[in-house]
C-alpha cells in the first residue's frame, strides 16, 4: 500500500517525520524552489492512477504542503529541474540571461508516461513552471532520435540546467531513450540538446 507520508533531512541531524502530501504518490518528481521549498509533480496518485498532472509545495517555515497550478499533461517517471529565470527580459526569452538580483528559479518537467486505459504512453511534452503567476508555460517537445533510418521519439530523458561559459546558464537534455513500455524494447541515444530561442519568430526550439 502506498502512504501520503513524508520525511525530513537535514544535513547533520537525524531524519524526523514530516506532514503529509496531499495524497500518496509514487513515480513522481521532486526539486526546490528559490526559497528553499520543496515541489512535487506529477505521479501515480491515489487521485489518478493514469498519471497525475498535480504539483504541490511543501513549505519549510510553515510546514504545510499546499496545491498549486496544475501541469498540462499527467505524468510520472518523468524528469525535473531547476532553471534560472528572467521575467523581464526585453526579449521574451525568459530562459536566455545572466543569473542577477531579480532571476528567479523556475521548475522545469520533462518526458515521463502517462497509462491510457492499461497501456503506457510516452508523454513527450515539456513543461515551465513560472513562480511569479503560477503557471506553466510549455516549451518544445522532446525531440527524435534517428535508428537505421527510422524516426523515433524521445521518451525519457535527463533535463538539467548547466553552467555554460561566460557564466550564464542553459537547458541540456542529456541523453534519452526511445522505450517501448509494453514490450520492452529501448533505442538509446547519447545526444545532448540545448535549448536556444529565435528572436526572429520569438520561440525556443532543441539544438544538438
Amino acid at each position: 500500500n502506498f502512504l501520503p507520508t513524508s520525511q525530513i533531512v537535514r544535513n547533520g541531524q537525524p531524519t524526523e517525520p514530516g506532514p503529509n502530501m496531499t495524497e500518496w504518490a509514487a513515480g513522481h518528481c521532486s526539486t526546490t524552489l528559490q526559497d528553499g521549498s520543496l515541489m512535487i509533480t506529477g505521479g501515480r496518485r491515489q487521485s489518478n492512477h493514469a498519471g497525475s498532472a498535480m504539483a504541490e509545495v511543501y513549505n519549510l517555515t510553515t510546514g504545510q504542503w499546499r496545491q498549486v497550478q496544475n501541469m498540462s499533461q499527467g505524468r510520472f517517471f518523468h524528469s525535473c529541474t531547476q532553471v534560472w529565470l528572467s521575467p523581464n527580459d526585453p526579449d521574451s526569452n525568459i530562459l536566455s540571461s545572466y543569473v542577477t538580483n531579480t532571476s528567479v528559479i523556475g521548475i522545469v518537467v520533462a518526458g515521463g508516461v502517462h497509462l491510457d486505459g492499461a497501456v503506457w504512453q510516452p508523454t513527450t511534452s515539456v513543461e515551465l513552471y513560472l513562480p511569479w503567476n503560477d503557471t506553466w508555460m510549455n516549451l518544445p517537445t522532446l525531440p527524435d532520435i534517428s535508428q537505421h533510418g527510422t524516426v523515433l521519439p524521445v521518451t525519457d530523458t535527463l533535463i538539467m540546467s548547466l553552467a555554460i561559459a561566460g557564466g550564464s546558464n542553459s537547458l541540456h537534455l542529456v541523453g534519452g531513450v526511445h522505450q517501448d513500455w509494453n514490450t520492452g524494447a529501448a533505442t538509446l541515444t547519447s545526444n545532448v540538446w540545448r535549448l536556444l530561442f529565435h528572436i526572429g519568430n520569438q520561440s525556443y526550439y532543441w539544438n544538438d
